[in-house]
């Protein structure tokens, strides 16, 4: 059974355009065109500050953020509206019309965010269920609880990720629904910053594209017999770089920050998806790296593996051989 949703809330995230929802969640992605605006990756998705939008060589056209998510990214109705909810904050409509003339004015400026954190549950029951039905043992869970990084929101039961900074202030957090394929980074999240597990003696640092990876790795790094509080863990908010004009990369600004942060890093493992996005943006953060003091290691999953809590879970179910084997190669920089 879904969650119920009022239908004052779902009015609401209907008037919420493709444009507003982007600059609330993502604000990176969008690139004035003319007097509209495009997507940075596809540049015949259009938006208005109207609501409505097109993209053009898919032949989709909407009036609103959740009919993008239907048609475009191929979400039920329900998680739509979850998504487009989770982006907006309570009071923001009342003014949103009115903002309209100056809202793009710092489209990629996240120091005026404040990060909408969700109200914390009464316990974490639902968030221990689901992450032990993908397979994180429980301790693992309980240690990210106990440090503030892990906790169940109260309104729909969802799985918060918390990521801090180096003075462990909250800057981001990642929701992700136990029911259903829901997931969104909450208003005001700066993307900077990523869900982690931080270890100041190491001088390394292993790389994942979502949470749930990473407590993946993590579990699989107790099985081998260490502690994974030994490591630093970091599940990026966005694998993707940014391209000069020159054709050079930029790191992806979780990274670059991460290096800010903790300059001791010597050496960065990429454990990313077994896919083309993954394998490209492991190719675009050795490129990124490359005048720098830093061994990248691109550890993937084995084919036929998706990504790492993929790999766990075969793994326990006996459809891998009993190792940490992953099909991996070393780049020397």
């Amino acid at each position: 059974m879904g969650v119920y949703i009022p239908r004052e809330d779902v009015d609401r995230a209907g008037k919420i355009g493709l444009y507003e929802y982007f600059r609330m969640t993502s604000p990176n992605v969008l690139k004035r065109k003319g007097s509209d605006f495009c997507h940075v990756d596809h540049d015949s998705l259009c938006m208005k500050r109207s609501g409505e939008w097109w993209w053009h060589s898919r032949g989709l056209y909407g009036r609103n953020a959740i009919s993008y998510l239907i048609i475009a990214e191929d979400m039920d109705f329900q998680t739509a509206v979850l998504a487009v909810l989770g982006a907006v904050p309570e009071d923001y409509l009342a003014g949103a019309r009115a903002m309209t003339g100056s809202v793009d004015r710092n489209i990629d400026d996240n120091s005026e965010k404040i990060l909408q954190m969700p109200e914390k549950d009464l316990n974490n029951e639902g968030v221990r269920d689901y992450l032990f039905s993908r397979g994180i043992d429980k301790s693992v869970t309980d240690y990210f609880i106990s440090t503030g990084s892990i906790y169940q929101d109260r309104k729909y039961k969802s799985v918060c990720f918390v990521g801090y900074d180096k003075d462990h202030i909250p800057r981001l957090v990642n929701v992700r629904a136990t029911r259903g394929t829901f997931k969104q980074n909450v208003l005001g999240s700066d993307r900077r910053y990523g869900f982690m597990n931080r270890c100041d003696d190491s001088s390394s640092v292993h790389l994942f594209e979502a949470p749930i990876d990473m407590l993946s790795y993590a579990c699989l790094i107790n099985e081998a017999g260490y502690d994974f509080r030994a490591f630093n863990l970091l599940s990026m908010s966005g694998i993707t770089g940014t391209r000069r004009t020159d054709g050079s990369v930029l790191l992806p600004s979780c990274l670059d920050q991460y290096f800010k942060d903790y300059p001791q890093i010597e050496n960065v493992y990429i454990h990313f998806d077994n896919d083309a996005a993954g394998l490209n943006a492991g190719i675009n953060i050795k490129a990124a790296l490359k005048d720098r003091n830093v061994r990248v290691i691109l550890q993937y999953p084995p084919e036929g593996v998706k990504d790492v809590n993929e790999y766990l879970q075969a793994k326990r179910k006996g459809n891998l051989i009993d190792s940490i084997r992953r099909a991996e190669h070393a780049m020397e920089l």
